[in-house]
């Protein structure tokens, strides 16, 4: 049974996209998963196998980190999808009807106090006459309480329609960091980029325009040694603007949550957030223009990090979302990760 199998496994120092997904607004962690946002966070972790089980092509993936013998440290990863796009709207190539990004590669080496390296992928279906390509490339540093990154992405994507080739081209910058005080933890983000959309049957070309904001503040003056308690609050603001119609998007998430290590082979996660008072989406591209409002969104998440000497074990709770801790489905978002 359940029980049975957690007293033979053990809890981890750090864990996967369970681990985010179960602390909601936890921007002071230092994990397998914030590499791909800040690389320099490579240098802060040991040598690890790690495979993220889900589905595939969207949510599998997997890789390593090992030491060299100069001390640096190389990360080796395939299937992390970069995200392109954010609460309101997605990947501009696959809101207009062309290929996200398929099978990417990650690379990313670490030296000092910095980490830099890229993401890659590309797709070329002659039968079905769609192609996509996509490049990141990214660049991190720590200097103690200020951390920040920096991204240069690309992507592209041409698809037949009848019989004509469309294009689009997308370039964008993601730039971000972090600053941590005695106590709070203060995080900002900018996410800027263009988009040009061509249709093969006309002259005319759709310019597409995204901008992304979050500040976010984390206050841990309840830490204690056995149990990482934070919350705080987080803005976002997003726009999108086709040919001058505005999608928007703006809202106030604050949230809640706590990192216990029940024992020395078991840790748990949990949190709750919800949107406060302001927020609302707009779209003008659609037939109705008016103003929603951000809905009913209390989310609680909760996850169980297990281990047994170097392995890891990690998910999500699914009685988080069911309230039936006797559900079919016990953990979900499982992620295996050894240590060595």
């Amino acid at each position: 049974d359940i029980l049975s199998l957690t007293l033979l496994i053990a809890a981890p120092a750090f864990a996967s996209k369970a681990r985010l997904a179960s602390l909601q607004g936890a921007r002071q962690l230092v994990d397998l998963q914030t590499i791909f946002i800040n690389p320099a966070h490579i240098n802060m972790l040991g040598q690890y196998i790690t495979l993220e089980m889900g589905a595939v092509g969207t949510a599998a993936e997997g890789g390593f980190v090992r030491k060299l013998d100069s001390g640096d440290k190389l990360l080796v990863y395939v299937g992390h999808q970069n995200p392109l796009g954010n609460f309101v709207v997605g990947d501009v190539r696959t809101a207009n009807g062309y290929l996200g990004q398929n099978n990417p590669l990650e690379v990313i080496y670490g030296t000092g106090n910095i980490g830099f390296g890229g993401s890659i992928s590309t797709l070329d279906d002659k039968k079905n006459g769609t192609k996509e390509a996509t490049l990141v490339a990214k660049f991190g540093m720590d200097n103690g309480p200020i951390k920040w990154f920096a991204h240069a992405k690309l992507a592209t994507a041409e698809k037949l329609n009848a019989g004509n080739t469309d294009k689009i081209t997308a370039p964008a910058v993601f730039l971000g960091g972090t600053y941590k005080g005695e106590t709070l933890l203060y995080y900002g983000s900018v996410h800027a980029g263009t988009a040009k959309n061509e249709p093969g049957a006309t002259t005319t070309t759709t310019d597409i325009k995204d901008l992304a904001v979050v500040l976010a503040v984390v206050d841990r003056s309840m830490k204690i040694d056995d149990n990482d308690i934070y919350y705080g609050a987080q803005v976002d603001i997003v726009s999108r603007d086709v040919g001058g119609a505005k999608i928007t998007g703006s809202r106030l998430p604050v949230f809640l949550g706590m990192e216990y290590n029940v024992s020395s082979w078991a840790v748990f996660r949990g949190s709750v957030s919800q949107n406060f008072l302001l927020g609302s989406t707009k779209d003008e591209t659609a037939v109705n223009t008016d103003d929603s409002g951000i809905a009913n969104n209390a989310t609680v998440s909760a996850g169980l990090g297990l281990k047994h000497n170097n392995l890891v074990l990690d998910g999500s709770l699914t009685a988080a979302t069911t309230g039936q801790v006797n559900g079919n489905t016990f953990l979900a978002n499982a992620s295996v990760t050894y240590n060595f």
